[in-house]
């Protein structure tokens, strides 16, 4: 408890500090800095008597100190700063960069997407017809919702989540900036397919990740779309605030209710105060039980150099690699120890009879690829990278660089439950992405050339 109260302090000192220079809540510093204040706030009270190694506090603490030196550092590189500051000499209104053509070909890819969830849906109902708790399903019975045949994985992995991450926020911040029908659509059914993924995998997470676009989106765009923007921005929030609240409270119950042997009122309730906490101080507590039976390892070979945290990254060009050489697909490659490492991350664990599944930080990550090196050195980098792609946004405010720079921020929204450049999520929403922008790009390159 001790070392989490000084933890919470210090951290609270950069975040006032750094809410003072930056003085707006959708810097990645304060999201991040926030987060983490009310984790350790949290872990202070030590609600179930956890176990919480200083090891564990220390390997996060070190993370969040070489976040705040990127941070610094790539606020005096003067060179980043310089070339952000470089006047793009195109203006473009989002009718432009999003012609009907466009759009409908979102809008279509929208409604394949809609088709798949719809047949996972009555692969999920089937299931319950039989008899099959709904709490089950997310863990032993995905298979059977998705399907046995690889094809199916690879669609959903590879364009059913992606697809569907890179347009919560694309879709949000249309629906403000255009007043077109089809943007209407896109924007329902956008809304319909996150409803579905939730409810067909039981992962309440995918509605936190549209709540942080939805939000996150107002935050960056406030200020420059007006009053009738911000009423407009409201209004979805508030539809879609119902809608989440209630599809959360479905899927807990279920999950919850298949959990407890005697469905009394009390026992839920109780049930459900242990998840809302666990959901935000648990991956302390997660991350010391892992890194204790990390370290009991002896293995010279136990680390994986960076292969295990950007594995989404890494994954499509490695999968491409195996057509080519099929000594890629050994199990003692790198990549393949890394798979190993991170299906071992992920893995559920029971703390004092409490579940513990993905939620372990992505500092745990970092670790297992080099130790305490590996945090600094991959934190660094990270919040380097995340904090340029906030000033670029900054110097062109254009709905290209903001999607980009929601998708980076991301990694810190959510860096008390992975690391999400580990999944094939967010990379592939990266690709997507700039697919999306491919004609703006080559009109910026023309002109700016020109």
């Amino acid at each position: 408890q001790t070392m989490a109260i000084m933890i919470t302090i210090v951290l609270i000192v950069f975040l006032a500090l750094i809410c003072v220079i930056e003085k707006t809540a959708s810097h990645p510093m304060i999201i991040l800095l926030g987060e983490w204040s009310i984790i350790f706030f949290l872990c202070t009270f030590s609600v179930y008597d956890y176990d919480i190694s200083s090891k564990a506090y220390m390997i996060i603490f070190l993370g969040i100190l070489s976040c705040i030196g990127g941070y610094f550092f790539s606020k005096n590189d003067l060179n980043f700063n310089v070339k952000c500051n470089e006047k793009i000499n195109v203006k473009c209104n989002e009718k432009n960069i999003f012609s009907n053509t466009k759009l409908y070909l979102i809008f279509c890819i929208e409604i394949i997407m809609l088709i798949i969830l719809m047949s996972y849906y009555e692969n999920v109902k089937s299931l319950l017809d039989s008899g099959i708790a709904y709490g089950e399903i997310r863990y032993s019975y995905l298979k059977d919702v998705i399907g046995q045949n690889p094809v199916y994985n690879i669609i959903f992995s590879y364009l059913v989540r992606p697809f569907g991450i890179m347009m919560m926020p694309l879709s949000v911040y249309l629906l403000v900036k255009d007043r077109r029908k089809v943007v209407k659509l896109v924007f329902l059914i956008e809304l319909v397919n996150v409803l579905l993924v939730t409810v067909v995998m039981g992962e309440r997470m995918y509605l936190f990740y549209y709540a942080f676009f939805m939000i996150t989106t107002y935050l960056c765009v406030r200020k420059s779309e007006g009053k009738n923007s911000s009423k407009r921005f409201k209004k979805i929030a508030l539809l879609a605030i119902i809608l989440f609240a209630c599809v959360f409270v479905f899927i807990s119950k279920s999950r919850i209710s298949s959990g407890v042997s005697n469905k009394n009122e009390n026992e839920l309730v109780e049930k459900i105060q242990d998840t809302a906490y666990l959901y935000f101080s648990g991956c302390v507590s997660h991350l010391s039980q892992k890194v204790e039976n990390f370290d009991a390892d002896k293995s010279v070979d136990k680390y994986t150099y960076g292969v295990t945290s950007f594995q989404g990254v890494m994954r499509p060009l490695h999968q491409v690699w195996e057509l080519v050489d099929q000594n890629a697909s050994n199990r003692n490659s790198l990549f393949n120890k890394a798979d190993d490492r991170k299906n071992e991350i992920e893995s559920a664990i029971l703390l004092g009879g409490h579940r513990f599944n993905g939620y372990i930080s992505m500092f745990y990550y970092f670790y297992v690829d080099l130790n305490f090196i590996g945090v600094v050195i991959i934190s660094f980098l990270i919040s380097v990278w995340i904090n340029w792609r906030y000033s670029y946004f900054l110097a062109n405010k254009s709905s290209y660089s903001l999607i980009r720079y929601l998708l980076a921020v991301s990694t810190f929204a959510f860096s008390f439950f992975q690391f999400m450049l580990s999944n094939l999520d967010v990379p592939m929403a990266f690709v997507y992405c700039w697919l999306i922008f491919l004609s703006t790009n080559k009109i910026k390159v023309k002109l700016t050339e020109g």
